[in-house]
């Protein structure tokens, strides 16, 4: 930092972030003065026409640094740092600690407001990155927020935002908030970019192209919903119903293909489709047992989740087998 070699000084962080290891509350310090003082050069330049001796200056700088480092490039890397560092949301016992997300959402926000406090603007990884931080601590209302300052910043959200938004309602066990995120990325229309026209030349086509992942955490907010409805087998049914739809509507995208190569993803569809307690339903059956035969399942896996959801759809078929035959006997 003294000898002004921001840009060594970044590649020490990357290497931290891959090797995950935490960069101490003295570096975060140093690097947050780093990027003030960076940000305040920055802004007399475009104050104050620069002189030949500052430009002779900036050229020996820019010798120094083949790609000098601004107050943004540090500011990026230090978000991407915390968001990057060991888990602290979990404790020795693998618990999610709520309290250690809400205390990273601060961190990242701390550096939000020191940005906006020596006028640097954010760029779409900053926010995706606070975003990112919202999604782990489940706060669908601040993400919202987030997402309207980045648009008045005049930026426009990718799948990575929406992605976010998504994983924030999800850990939030909010199925009604991801599908008004979801509804909302389908609709965006950015006012910067001029609209194309569908396949089809019948209107407007979107911007927002969902991810598989993106998929998945819509149908991860229905699978959590579910899971915490108290006494309305109803509601819990037309939750897991939902599930089914988007594997449905999947069928009518390029997306299938890495939908059923998902072995996590296509889990959750069994699971919803095993959840029924009515066995008279045949096409769930024929689903059932479609899904289980798929390749994605074919090779072993070490996931529980998957483990147990294969376990259990596999129970559930000889369930119905068992009550069909009974039946037929009969």
């Amino acid at each position: 930092l003294r000898a002004s070699r921001t840009s060594e000084l970044l590649d020490v962080l990357r290497y931290m972030q891959e090797n995950a290891i935490e960069p101490s509350e003295v570096m975060y310090t140093s690097l947050m003065t780093c990027a003030g003082v960076l940000a305040k050069q920055e802004n007399s330049l475009e104050i104050y026409p620069a002189t030949e001796k500052d430009q002779q200056q900036q050229q020996q700088q820019q010798q120094q640094e083949e790609t000098p480092a601004g107050a943004l490039s540090v500011y990026t890397e230090m978000i991407k740092s915390l968001m990057q560092s060991p888990n602290p949301s979990l404790n020795k016992n693998k618990v999610r600690d709520d309290k250690a997300e809400d205390e990273l959402l601060m961190k990242i926000f701390l550096v939000f407001q020191e940005m906006r406090s020596v006028d640097v603007s954010p760029d779409l990884t900053c926010y995706n990155a606070l975003l990112r931080a919202c999604a782990r601590a489940g706060d669908v209302d601040r993400a919202k927020h987030v997402l309207q300052r980045l648009i008045g910043d005049g930026l426009d959200p990718n799948d990575v935002t929406w992605r976010e938004l998504l994983r924030a309602a999800a850990r939030a066990k909010d199925s009604h908030a991801a599908e008004q995120i979801w509804k909302m990325a389908s609709q965006y229309r950015s006012p910067r970019k001029k609209e194309t026209v569908d396949s089809n030349g019948t209107g407007p086509s979107s911007l927002w192209m969902p991810c598989i992942t993106s998929w998945g955490e819509l149908v991860l907010a229905y699978s959590r919903h579910a899971s915490v409805v108290d006494n309305d087998d109803n509601q819990r049914e037309e939750l897991q119903w939902k599930i089914l739809k988007v594997y449905k509507n999947l069928h009518t995208t390029s997306m299938l293909e890495q939908a059923q190569g998902s072995q996590r993803f296509m889990a959750m569809i069994l699971k919803a489709a095993i959840s029924f307690t009515s066995f008279q339903n045949g096409k769930l059956y024929i689903l059932v047992k479609s899904i289980i035969t798929l390749d994605c399942f074919k090779n072993s896996t070490r996931d529980p989740f998957v483990r147990t959801a294969l376990s259990d759809a596999i129970q559930w078929l000889s369930r119905v087998q068992k009550v069909e035959s009974q039946m037929s006997s009969s």
